[in-house]
């Protein structure tokens, strides 16, 4: 299983790191500057589409690669935005989480 770990702190997501390790699972994790965040609308909705494009077509590759059965999204603070982005209308992706720093709850 795969699953990518979007936006929080990677201090912070250690801990559900090594979680997912000791049950066999891979995962790439991304962490997302405030930057993102722009007072001008367009700019955010074009650099939230550029990560969602972008983070599909790394699943698409790694899935590829490495013949993975299922894929699930991990959504934390604003990355559950792009999470959301990403598995909608997406076949690959098997699960979508949010997760609060002591809890991952389905989302669907």
């Amino acid at each position: 299983m795969l699953l990518f770990l979007l936006g929080g702190h990677f201090y912070f997501n250690f801990f559900l790191g090594e979680k997912l390790f000791k049950h066999g699972c891979s995962f790439l994790e991304y962490e997302f500057p405030q930057a993102i965040l722009s007072s001008n609308w367009k700019i955010t909705l074009n650099t939230f589409e550029k990560i969602r494009d972008s983070v599909i077509m790394e699943i698409e590759k790694l899935k590829k690669e490495h013949s993975f059965l299922k894929v699930n999204v991990i959504g934390v603070s604003i990355g559950c935005v792009n999470a959301c982005m990403i598995a909608n209308n997406n076949p690959l992706i098997n699960r979508l989480y949010w997760y609060n720093g002591k809890f991952v709850g389905l989302l669907w």
